[in-house]
């Protein structure tokens, strides 16, 4: 069982399915994944962490369209 489906949370279950374990779940109270990070806003709508904060070592993504990711409101 993992709580939290924010990054921490997403990124535990990828390493236990990279182990094989896949008998597992994730609970989050929110409506949706993103933890903590992903119900901070500040103004104009951007998030706190840099958009390269976002994502796995072993996935990585190296052509962010920008450096603050936007929010979903």
């Amino acid at each position: 069982m993992i709580i939290g489906a924010g990054l921490s949370g997403i990124g535990m279950g990828a390493a236990l399915r990279r182990a094989g374990i896949t008998d597992f779940v994730i609970f989050e109270r929110a409506d949706d994944v993103g933890g903590t990070l992903a119900r901070q806003h500040l103004p104009g709508d951007r998030r706190r962490l840099p958009v390269f904060a976002y994502q796995f070592s072993y996935e990585l993504k190296p052509d962010w369209s920008r450096f603050f990711p936007k929010g979903r409101r």
